[in-house]
């Protein structure tokens, strides 16, 4: 069951007055059970479109920026040691790297559109080696809320044809918006040294994206870049927003969700995507998804989406 959202390009949005609706609650039925609906929009980008009936999520992290508007109900989360409630309507950035929970403020039901994207497509967006971070977990920020209302409406426009250009520019936009409501204003200033680490932890983010269900060890990472485990971890972090070892499970749990989706008994889930055994694949599922793999699995309604520029 899903909500019974009008399905517009961007352009229709702006046209007929519906951008500033889409996320509003005006087009929000309440549904009987809780679901959850995913899909690839662009590049990094996921989006995401869910209601939750009596569900909560406990503390998890992810390596991605999460970005989104809050529909029905109200959505509240602890997130750096304070307590947010998005109203419908409101915008929520969620930084990578960064506890937090999820639940209803008001014990009924509440639901949300959203998207992930990872911090190193802001970071090229905007023409930058560094990242924002912005302390506002909620806000209502007119340049932030308009770009992501833009990045919402892309997952549903049915133009392909357009759909690339589309992406870049609501990409560009919500970087600018990111950028320019963030608190860490430190410049990060390219010199040959930092050219050299971008070289070497981008191989080491390759290395793990291309193989996540493989062994990797430290002490052949070390040997091959030539740098200490530490140094590579802080290097790697200010490039990615999270660490080596975070970014591993988080590649490992993606190739798990797809294995997951064909209904394979989580025992050969756990051992076909890189974890010793089904115990430590459940406590690093529930740690990135606040949900157990088995919540997760009877919440998940299937993609919604095709890729962006496809077809």
């Amino acid at each position: 069951m899903s909500f019974p959202i009008a399905v517009h390009s961007i352009h229709g949005l702006f046209r007929k007055g519906r951008l500033e609706q889409l996320c509003s609650g005006c087009d929000v039925a309440r549904a009987e059970k809780s679901w959850i609906k995913t899909g690839f929009a662009y590049g990094s980008l996921q989006w995401t479109h869910a209601y939750f009936q009596d569900v909560a999520f406990s503390p998890h992290r992810h390596d991605t920026y999460t970005i989104g508007c809050t529909e029905i109900g109200v959505q509240s989360f602890e997130y750096r040691r304070e307590t947010w409630h998005a109203m419908p309507g409101d915008i929520f950035v969620i930084h990578p790297d960064e506890l937090h929970d999820g639940r209803s403020g008001d014990n009924t039901a509440f639901g949300y559109r959203s998207f992930v994207v990872s911090p190193q497509d802001i970071a090229a967006a905007h023409g930058v080696d560094w990242l924002p971070f912005n302390k506002q977990a909620v806000t209502q920020d007119p340049a932030l809320r308009l770009a992501v209302l833009e990045m919402l409406a892309l997952a549903d426009t049915p133009d392909r044809a357009a759909k690339d250009f589309a992406a870049v520019d609501a990409m560009v936009a919500l970087a600018g918006a990111l950028f320019q409501n963030s608190d860490n204003m430190r410049r990060f200033r390219a010199s040959k040294s930092s050219q050299i680490e971008a070289v070497i932890v981008q191989r080491l983010h390759d290395r793990l994206s291309d193989a996540p269900t493989q062994s990797h060890r430290m002490a052949q990472v070390e040997r091959d870049s030539g740098l200490d485990r530490f140094t590579l971890a802080r290097m790697f972090k200010r490039r990615f927003g999270t660490s080596p070892y975070r970014f591993l499970i988080q590649r490992r749990l993606e190739v798990a969700k797809d294995l997951m989706r064909d209904a394979l008994p989580l025992a050969h889930v756990a051992a076909a995507a890189g974890f010793a055994d089904q115990s430590h694949f459940t406590r690093q599922f529930r740690a990135t998804n606040g949900l157990s793999p088995g919540q997760w699995r009877n919440l998940y309604c299937g993609n919604a989406m095709v890729a962006i520029g496809s077809g």
